[in-house]
């Protein structure tokens, strides 16, 4: 067990050296609501964490942690970004436990639309799959221009 309160407070301090996401301020903007999306949180000797950042005009370079799930945390959390030019949102989930760690990462990029609300969440069973996707919560279907972004940034 100790290992792995090592292990997870080592991969949180790690994500603590990307830059927080600050939100901006003005009129064209969208909101993000991003989830909790793993299938497990703690357990004796196991633990849980998703990060979701906001990569600048796809790039790594100015990668910004814009939201972060552990079992210590709420399960959503809505951040606002610029409409109207392409965000790409990469999402990393891991799972710790006495006798293995799994992982996943994986992005989208889409257009969001100003006032327009979305649902972001990277559904995963570590040792089994993981998916991202993109809602719009006024339609219920993912935006048109989303697609998978092969973008991978680590954490």
């Amino acid at each position: 067990m100790r290992r792995t309160i090592v292990a997870l407070g080592a991969a949180a301090g790690l994500a603590a050296c990307v830059a927080a996401y600050h939100e901006p301020r003005g009129e064209d903007l969208a909101t993000l609501n991003f989830s909790k999306g793993y299938d497990k949180g703690a357990a004796l000797g196991a633990s849980s964490l998703q990060m979701y950042f906001l990569l600048p005009k796809g790039s790594c370079a100015g990668k910004q942690r814009i939201a972060h799930f552990t079992w210590t945390t709420g399960s959503a959390v809505a951040k606002r970004v610029p409409a109207g030019q392409p965000v790409t949102i990469q999402a990393y989930v891991e799972r710790l436990t006495n006798f293995q760690r799994g992982s996943c990462e994986n992005g989208v990029t889409f257009t969001p639309k100003p006032g327009a609300s979305y649902r972001v969440s990277q559904d995963t069973k570590v040792w089994a799959y993981c998916q991202i996707t993109v809602t719009d919560i006024a339609t219920n279907r993912p935006p048109e221009d989303a697609h998978a972004s092969s973008m991978r940034c680590g954490f």
